[in-house]
């Protein structure tokens, strides 16, 4: 999205950009989305300033969109930032956030399923060339749902799975003119942020999904396989961006 005409904010998921983008809503900062039904969505909650940010998280939709879309909506010029984060903490917590959608959709039995895979399980017999776009990603992922038995028709499952496993280099394009914010300091983002838009900005507070049980961990072998499935986008990414 680019905010106030000003920048251009890349959406990574489980990177602080709900909070950013409410954030921005909370405080009156134009933002505009490639999908203009993004925009302007607290006019549409009704009593939004009595529900907390977990509440209004949920009521808000969300777009993780590629940054060659927004160039071509909103030109080249733009400085152009992003928060970054460990990638295995990025995708685990991605992972414990679908299992919380699921319940807070009311999948609870789905929400169970997903809960119990293992890391074999969530890996298996996936290769690079199978996530490299998104319609060689949702054969991968009717697959994975046929395994556990679970419906294709499934769609809101099937959005959040091809979220999962899509490579952040899709998102980014590998620019190397991205301005990057860690996620664990956050304060230099605000402060950055702040002088741009020449007033006070300091970043909403959403509960995480830390709270969700799931039998993967992050260890040695969580390391391997995700490095074995995405080293081709990651080395991409170490040579094109100061990722």
């Amino acid at each position: 999205m680019i905010v106030d005409k000003k920048f251009i904010f890349i959406s990574l998921p489980r990177c602080a950009s709900t909070s950013f983008m409410i954030t921005c809503l909370k405080n009156k900062i134009p933002i505009e989305h490639l999908n203009s039904n993004f925009d302007n969505q607290l006019i549409k909650i009704n009593e939004w300033e009595k529900m907390n940010n977990e509440e209004l998280s949920d009521s808000l939709l969300h777009a993780h969109e590629p940054l060659y879309k927004l160039q071509e909506k909103f030109g080249v010029t733009n400085q152009i930032i992003s928060i970054r984060r460990n990638n295995y903490d990025r995708f685990l917590s991605l992972w414990k956030h679908i299992i919380d959608e699921l319940y807070r959709i009311k999948k609870l039995d789905i929400a169970d399923i997903f809960s119990k895979l293992t890391t074999n399980h969530i890996f298996e017999n996936i290769k690079s060339n199978d996530i490299y776009n998104s319609e060689n990603r949702y054969k991968v992922i009717d697959n994975f749902l046929t395994k556990l038995e679970i419906s294709k028709k499934e769609s809101y499952i099937k959005n959040m799975l091809d979220i999962l496993f899509t490579p952040i280099v899709e998102l980014t394009n590998g620019n190397p003119n991205i301005i990057w914010f860690d996620i664990d300091n956050l304060v230099e983002l605000e402060n950055w942020v702040s002088k741009k838009l020449n007033k006070d900005f300091k970043m909403e507070k959403i509960n995480s999904s830390k709270q969700f049980e799931c039998a993967i961990e992050i260890n040695d072998d969580f390391k391997q396989k995700y490095d074995n499935l995405y080293k081709e986008f990651e080395q991409r990414k170490i040579n094109k961006t100061l990722i």
